[in-house]
């Protein structure tokens, strides 16, 4: 365990070589949630703009993640790991803590900025959404960011961070317009808060299993040159 937390520390140091990248891209997202125009649909009583909540949460996962494992693949991140005394899962379970890690950021950052843009809209932090919106928006932007990192951890160690950019890509906008397409279907509201929650976690954890097994025999056969 104490490897696995040193890996991630190693990499959470990283990020101070994208931070530039990322703060930008953040500041970026966080302008167009308070000034894109409003659009017509709603969910629980919130403007189609607040999807654009979604990609606070999916952006984090994307930075902790491709980012930081694509920096990491240029330094011989596999050539160190091969002179460190860790085994190969205590690796790949440092990329899934990394990852996790951005989600946690993602979601303080998404209810701060939420809340920000309520009292500024509406002089209330929950609006017209209510708590019970709001939270059913966060577990959904949490979901597309595990599916996020459940699609580019293992398509990076299988594939590399050139060639597998395109999954990368892919991996990071699929989810995020997944995600607002649900959160404009017009009955979104009528479901059970209760099984819808349950529905994610369950859907979490399988895709964070699958990864991670995909993850673990894709890194198996990489060959280190």
């Amino acid at each position: 365990m104490r490897n696995i937390i040193n890996l991630t520390k190693m990499s959470l140091k990283n990020l101070n070589a994208i931070k530039k990248f990322a703060m930008i891209s953040i500041f970026a997202v966080v302008v167009a949630v308070f000034f894109v125009s409003e659009g017509s649909k709603k969910m629980n009583g919130a403007d189609a703009n607040s999807v654009y909540l979604l990609m606070i949460i999916n952006l984090m996962a994307y930075i902790f993640t491709y980012m930081v494992m694509a920096y990491e693949e240029m330094s011989n991140i596999d050539i160190l790991i091969g002179y460190l005394p860790v085994e190969k899962k205590e690796y790949i379970k440092s990329r899934y803590i990394l990852g996790l890690s951005g989600v946690l950021l993602g979601v303080v950052l998404f209810f701060v900025v939420i809340f920000a843009r309520n009292m500024v809209k509406t002089g209330s932090i929950v609006g017209s959404m209510g708590m019970n919106g709001i939270l059913e928006l966060a577990g959904m932007g949490i979901f597309c960011a595990i599916l996020t990192i459940s699609i580019i951890i293992p398509s990076h160690i299988g594939f590399g961070g050139m060639k597998g950019r395109l999954i990368a890509i892919i991996g990071f906008m699929a989810p995020m317009f997944a995600g607002a397409a649900i959160a404009n279907v017009s009955d979104f509201a009528s479901l059970n808060a209760v099984p819808f929650s349950v529905a994610l976690v369950i859907g979490s954890v399988v895709l964070l299993l699958g990864s991670y097994t995909i993850a673990m025999a894709a890194y198996k056969r990489k060959r280190i040159v």
